[in-house]
């Protein structure tokens, strides 16, 4: 492994990297809930099906894609003023930033401890960065309100423009949508209070 060339970086801790993974799961799921009622709206309950499959392959690629790009960052990130590096401070390719994003599966596998990494380490690497040799650099303060409105507005469209639409079958999608990052919201909450409670 060769040393880093990036000597006087700021690394992203944990904070601001959350702040930036809310703010990407927000811009996800606005498109995502954009998709659906779209295809609800425009082609029925038979679109359903296609306007899933393209949020789902939307959601998958949206990270690798933006990490590699020359941005170097998801939109989350570019309001957190963050951005994906690897060792000596070059852009990754697609296929590397791709194997992080896999890599956050085992990162995650137990209450996300591979995350909280990030809070441990010297050059605040998770799990994930490890296994990707990259670093999560930071190149000044974070927009932390405007990230916080693009999470407000973001989840929040979707869940009070569907029902309006008049679709039951939009509706209870959202429903286990925002169950399911009730879900997650608690499994990272019980993961810092596990890590707060060993230090």
């Amino acid at each position: 492994m060769h040393e880093p060339n990036l000597a006087s970086a700021d690394f992203g801790g944990l904070r601001v990297r959350a702040l930036a993974l809310l703010a990407d799961a927000s811009i996800v799921f606005l498109v995502a809930g954009v998709l659906l009622a779209g295809a609800d709206r425009y082609l029925g309950e038979a679109g359903l099906p296609a306007a899933l499959v393209t949020a789902a392959v939307f959601a998958v690629f949206y990270w690798p894609a933006l990490h590699a790009s020359p941005l170097q960052a998801t939109f989350g990130k570019v309001l957190a003023r963050l951005r994906i590096t690897g060792y000596q401070g070059e852009r990754v390719s697609f296929l590397r930033s791709l194997g992080r994003e896999l890599a956050k599966i085992p990162a995650g596998a137990l209450f996300m401890l591979g995350f909280f990494m990030a809070g441990l380490t010297a050059r605040k690497q998770a799990l994930h960065d490890f296994f990707a040799s990259t670093y999560v650099v930071r190149e000044g303060e974070p927009r932390s309100a405007l990230a916080v409105a693009t999470i407000v507005v973001a989840f929040a469209m979707p869940v009070l423009l569907i029902p309006f639409l008049g679709s039951p079958a939009l509706t209870g999608l959202i429903a286990t949508m925002a169950q399911d990052l009730a879900a997650l919201v608690r499994e990272v909450r019980n993961g810092a209070v596990l890590l707060l409670s060993q230090q």
